[in-house]
């Protein structure tokens, strides 16, 4: 379960997945021209899986910031009472 956890995690910080696909996707551009053979239909799932992955951090950071704030609004209300 904690592996499953840690992968999420990790697919939620969408910054460096977007970062991995966008470094492949340089080195895949720069192979298609040099070898002069056109780029498929893999160049799209790639940027549409990025821009998921990318999506999806900013979705967790929001809900975390969130969570955050119940938390602390939480606290308030205990230590005032």
């Amino acid at each position: 379960m904690n592996f499953l956890k840690s992968i999420a995690r990790f697919v939620a910080k969408g910054k460096t997945v977007m970062f991995a696909y966008t470094m492949s996707m340089i080195a895949l551009s720069w192979y298609a021209t040099v070898a002069k053979t056109p780029i498929d239909g893999s160049v799209a799932t790639m940027y549409s899986a990025a821009l998921v992955a990318y999506a999806g951090s900013k979705g967790h950071e929001l809900y975390e910031a969130n969570k955050n704030k119940i938390t602390l609004k939480e606290g308030e209300i205990n230590a005032s009472a």
